[in-house]
């Protein structure tokens, strides 16, 4: 680290750019500079075209009325101010003579360097020519949304003087544009370089060195670098003379809006300031810094009346909302203050709420449920049909009409919103406590700089000036911070102070007002005259109600985030009511997040977009999408403790794939920051929820790659969450992860199945031929290669279709699948650097710039690295992007993609067995699964085990299973994955940290014993499960003759709906033995030789113990049961009574524990044991 000076009231000196004359100097500028002034005179002569008394005159207001920065002068050649002062002469005679306002916009553009002129009024922005300008400017120079291309510098004057000098015209200005490209020191520094010598322009820094803005600029990238996510705004802003304040904002380029720079100027104009001078710093890191010296409008201008500290306040909060919300017509509303920024910001998230949530099922509906009762149709099922006939929910224009027509109730229903969850508004003064100073000055305290009794010029067209502010405040001091306030979006939390929610009496007073404002604002609605709009509005304040949490009127954050009760859903469009739901939005994404019972886990999956139409779908399914995979999940979790849920991420519309996987990145991180904000307690949110909120997280498509589930734990862990070690899974082996696809745990339950069938038909699993969908490169794909002696035809993946009717050589399909390891711990490797930041704190934002190679990335190995001269006469390989390739019968391939995704569906794919570990879902559907069979009727496939998510829709299943063919799904086969990662969470709640670290983590290559022993166990926990349910499939069906496809969904909602039973009464928890025995099963064997089953009771939550308890007896209940028929009460006596029987367990060399439990924080006392 570089050595950081220490900053004194000499270096508050002038930068030597911005130069301009102390306006106490009587000096015109037309004698400072007196030889130029001359030149550009007799240049102007030399045309021959205006008189002498004219150009006197306009020389004269030129340099010494109109107000320009003499930086202008300073720095420009005297034939660009000659041609400047002519534009602007033909202009005022024009004007003059005509009447016309015109005023040229002037440019001279170099390959370096422009140079601009524009009028801007301070009247109204949006009309002006300067506004167009701007915008032109952000979008040809700035480049903020893409960091591989170049950020040009700018420095942007406004002259103190008009034009013209009529009334009329007293508020317009002339601006001045300096931009040039950057010329670094260093061009690709290193992600943690804050040494401002190698990030600045050179010119730039040379003048800015040993000054208050080098200290600011110092401050802000290193308050980025070192950031736990790099996203969001750093904002510092501090006080000069004569009613001004200097503003700074830092950001990294690349994720933020494309028109930021715009959104800020928009926010400064909302609130009555204007810009005396601004500037745009890129920095050679990505980070770009904006610069502003603001004031107020004149009283005669301006229809705010609040000093200029409070407008700052209220713009910081303006700007950090507007660097929030997408694009949409609804931001617009503040723009021409018809709302206000929060106003607009809050009318954009219940619109995406409206979005998903207005629509409904059709006048089928009973149509379909007389169907349902009188077929054999699942919940999922049923719902999917109920999607296919709903009305479509209000579009974003219908619900944008609805707004601007009607601003003054949208504005109530705002105010409403605000009582409810505003905590600055509750009536209990006690719990509210006021968020004065800057946010961030505890760490900026960490840092050798030093900001008292320094101050900027009194004219503001300069970043630095020779004069103190004996009233400036010393930031190292929080309680010293109400001047100078600096906000930064990853907030400071220190785990050892108590933080707690700002809570709502029962019958409060601001309880009884909100109900009252409610039925005044229901009242206006209903006397619109258009039912279209009543709707929309009344679905603001549905919003309102239900929302228990949000971080809305939170200070700093990078998205905004609310927690519903979901009783706003329809029983008639969701059968199923989840536990909870959440919405959060981001920058370049929704998303929402699905539970189905208090204790829940699930992945989180990211959808990518390449097209408007595209992404019109995805939007218009999202909800749905994550309801059917959250529900499913829960059928799929009856083993484990946790019930299902799902998060998904929606991004917007990306032309390439490279901002897709950057989309990808940077939104998984404001997603899990919006989350972590409605689970801890912070006194900015009014907490109706009444009780803790517990999240478990996985990876799922896009999010399982480039480190994501490790960033989320440790991020988890800075933010002061107790149990952040098990609020992801999927993490790496060095943080005690237990990664599925290295240890197989899917393929683990799915082969179990295999295995189960090749018994029962007493087949050799050699003689036994496959068709694999997933190859080499996929984790079910590569792991089944590995463990399976099967002979293989078959390997389809992304890369292409492998083919051998023959028999593929098997050795050199493990050659391929044993690749994909070698990659994937290339990958892993790359990250140990980061995880040993991580095991100290978090890694820096910086560090994850450094993976940028994983953007995108892809696994080197594939099924089309296969060995041609190992393929038999009839075999071939066909790659995804093959046209008119012709095979050895003679069969011409026209498209490879489309023959890689129908080649299940071909004459040349049969087999024994049929396992899909990959594809799309619904690959095989009713209108397409007659295709699997021959023109004898006869199915190409014996055995289906399914491995890949609803590969199979439901119908199809039952078709295949009438005409014979022995199919298991997946919520049955798969769910080894979902075990292991349980078990993973068990573990982290279960050890504290020392242990954890000792036994639990892989460091430098080595594998503790206990890692080694507990991850066997897990795997033969997978075994046993998938054995006893098959077992009790295999059996039902041979004597219901039921399809075990519907029989796996009705051993699922049996043993869910007792699971629940058991976990909500008390007779079974407070049988002290009986829960002891179940503990003693259903904890692997290694872990009950390190804890005894006393410390794990004492150890787990309530919650999550009894749902422990729960899950074993019954599953294991009904495993053991003709569980399609009712069972008796008396057979489940029996069955606790024979657990009851002794039962033998190892439980010596017994660690003892700090008393630290993860939810020692969530009201759980412990006590010790003796």
């Amino acid at each position: 680290m570089e050595d950081v000076p220490v900053y004194s009231d000499r270096f508050a000196i002038n930068d030597g750019l911005s130069d301009v004359h102390d306006e106490q100097c009587t000096q015109l500028l037309s004698d400072r500079y007196c030889v130029q002034f001359s030149e550009v005179s007799e240049l102007i002569r030399s045309m021959k075209t205006f008189s002498d008394d004219k150009i006197i005159e306009i020389m004269h207001d030129y340099y010494n009325e109109l107000g320009l920065n003499e930086y202008y002068f300073s720095s420009s050649p005297t034939a660009l101010i000659a041609n400047n002062v002519i534009s602007v002469m033909s202009a005022k005679i024009l004007h003059e003579n005509s009447g016309s306002n015109f005023f040229p916009t002037i440019e001279q553009i170099t390959e370096d360097s422009a140079f601009i002129i524009a009028r801007t009024s301070s009247l109204n922005r949006k009309s002006s020519e300067n506004y167009l300008v701007e915008q032109r400017v952000e979008g040809k120079y700035f480049n903020l949304d893409d960091d591989r291309k170049t950020c040009w510098r700018m420095q942007c004057f406004r002259s103190s003087g008009s034009v013209f000098k009529e009334t009329e015209h007293i508020f317009d200005r002339l601006k001045t544009y300096f931009l040039q490209k950057p010329k670094f020191e260093i061009d690709s520094p290193d992600p943690d370089e804050t040494d401002l010598g190698n990030l600045l322009d050179r010119e730039f820094y040379l003048n800015k060195r040993n000054t208050i803005t080098e200290q600011i600029f110092y401050n802000l990238n290193k308050k980025l670098v070192e950031s736990k996510t790099g996203l969001g705004l750093v904002i510092n802003y501090e006080p000069r003379s004569d009613n001004v304040f200097r503003l700074d904002i830092a950001f990294k380029r690349g994720h933020v809006h494309r028109d930021l720079y715009s959104r800020i100027s928009d926010a400064i104009t909302f609130h009555d300031l204007y810009s005396k001078s601004k500037y745009i710093d890129p920095l050679s890191n990505r980070v770009c810094i904006f610069t502003s010296f603001l004031t107020c409008l004149p009283p005669s201008q301006s229809n705010i009346d609040l000093p200029i500290k409070e407008r700052m306040s209220s713009l910081v909060d303006s700007i950090i909302l507007s660097s929030i919300v997408p694009s949409s017509k609804i931001s617009i509303l503040n723009v021409d203050r018809v709302l206000s920024f929060y106003e607009s910001t809050y009318s954009y998230c219940v619109s995406t709420f409206i979005q998903h949530f207005s629509g409904s099922v059709g006048p089928y509906v009973s149509t379909v449920d007389n169907m349902a009762k009188n077929n054999q149709v699942s919940q999922s099922e049923l719902h999917e049909i109920k999607s296919k006939l709903k009305i479509q929910p209000y579009t974003p224009l219908q619900i944008y009409t609805a707004i601007s027509n009607n601003p003054e109730i949208v504005k109530m229903l705002y105010k409403h919103f605000e009582t409810i969850h505003n905590p600055k508004l509750q009536s209990e003064k006690e719990n509210v406590v006021s968020m004065e100073g800057p946010v961030f000055a505890s760490k900026f305290s960490k840092d050798n700089y030093n900001t008292n009794n320094v101050n900027d010029s009194e004219n503001q067209s300069t970043h630095e000036s020779n004069k103190t502010n004996q009233n400036s405040v010393d930031v190292s001091s929080p309680e010293n911070s109400s001047v100078e306030n600096a906000v930064e979006s990853d907030r400071d939390f220190d785990s050892s102070t108590e933080y707690s929610y700002s809570t709502v009496p029962v019958r409060g007073k601001n309880v009884i007002e909100a109900e009252n404002l409610a039925k005044k604002i229901i009242r206006t609605i209903k006397q619109l005259d258009n039912l279209e709009e009543i709707d929309i509005l009344l679905y603001f304040i549905k919003f309102n109600n239900h929302t228990l949490r949000t971080n809305f009127f939170v200070p700093n954050k990078i998205s905004l985030s609310f927690r519903f009760n979901c009783g706003f859903l329809s029983k008639l469009d969701y059968p199923k009511v989840p536990y909870g739901i959440a919405l959060i939005i981001g920058p370049h994404f929704m998303g929402f997040h699905i539970r189905f019972s208090e204790i829940s886990r699930g992945g989180v999956r990211v959808v990518q977009s390449f097209s408007e139409e595209a992404y019109t779908r995805n939007k218009l399914q999202i909800f749905d999408e994550a309801y059917n995979l959250s529900f499913t999940q829960s059928l799929k979790n009856k083993d484990i403790p946790e019930g299902g849920s799902k998060g998904v991420i929606l991004l917007e519309k990306t032309s390439t794939k490279y901002k897709a996987d950057l989309y990808t990145r940077t939104s998984f991180m404001c997603y899990i920051d919006g989350i972590l904000d409605l689970i801890l307690p912070n006194k900015h949110i009014v907490d109706l929820l009444g009780k803790d909120d517990i999240y478990f997280l996985g990876p799922d498509e896009f999010t399982g790659t480039g480190g994501l589930m490790d960033w989320a734990s440790q991020y988890a862990k800075f933010k002061g969450l107790k149990y952040w070690r098990s609020f992801t899974t999927g993490k790496a082996p060095q943080l005690g992860g237990i990664p599925h696809d290295i240890y197989g745990m899917t393929t683990t339950s799915i082969e179990a199945y295999v295995t189960g069938i090749l018994n029962k038909y007493g087949l050799k699993e050699e003689e036994v031929t496959r068709f694999l969908t997933g190859g080499p490169d996929g984790d079910l794909g590569s792991n089944a290669i590995k463990v399976s002696n099967t002979k293989t035809l078959t390997v389809l993946d992304k890369s292409g279709v492998l083919h051998d009717p023959n028999g593929l050589d098997l050795n050199e399909l493990r050659r391929l699948a044993f690749l994909r390891d070698t990659t994937h711990n290339t990958t892993t490797d790359s990250q140990t650097t980061a995880l040993n930041h991580a095991n100290s704190g978090l890694q820096r934002a910086g560090s994850l710039d450094a993976d940028e190679e994983l953007l995108g990335a892809r696994l080197k190995t594939c099924s089309m690295g296969y060995d041609k001269r190992l393929l038999s006469s009839k075999g071939f390989m066909v790659p995804e992007e093959a046209i008119n390739v012709v095979l050895p019968d003679g069969f011409v391939v026209k498209n490879g993609y489309k023959f890689r995704d129908e080649f299940h569906l071909s004459s040349y794919a049969k087999a024994d067995l049929f396992c899909p570990c990959g594809g799309r879902p619904s690959s095989i559907t009713p209108f397409n699964v007659n295709k699997l069979f021959d023109e004898k009727g006869k199915c190409r496939f014996k055995f289906i085990v399914e491995g890949s998510n609803v590969y199979i829709t439901q119908n199809a299943r039952r078709f295949l299973e009438s005409k014979g063919v022995v199919l298991f799904k997946d919520a049955s086969t798969n769910k080894g994955g979902v075990t292991s990662s349980s078990y993973e969470v068990l573990l982290s709640l279960v050890l504290d940290d020392e242990t954890y670290e000792r036994v639990a983590v892989e460091r430098d290559g080595y594998v503790p014993e206990f890692r080694k022993k507990y991850v066997n166990d897990i795997m033969e926990i997978i075994r046993k499960n998938a054995t006893m349910e098959f077992e009790a499939l295999w059996s039902e069906g041979l004597r219901t003759g039921i399809p075990r496809c519907d029989l796996t969904d009705i051993l699922s909602d049996k043993i869910n709906a007792l699971k629940s039973r058991i976990k909500s009464s008390n007779t079974l928890f407070n049988d002290n033995e009986l829960v002891y025995t179940v503990l003693s099963r259903c904890v692997p064997e290694s872990l009950l030789e390190l804890v005894t089953v006393e410390k794990i009771m004492k150890r787990l939550p309530q919650i999550y113990l009894r749902s422990l308890f729960a899950s074993y007896l019954a599953s294991n209940f009904y495993y053991t049961e003709k569980f399609s028929d009712d069972t008796s009460v008396f057979a489940f006596y029996e069955y606790i009574t024979s657990l009851k029987q002794p039962f033998a367990h190892k439980n010596s060399c017994k660690e003892e524990f700090s008393d630290d439990s993860p939810f020692s924080n969530m009201g759980l006392k412990l006590t010790n044991h003796h």
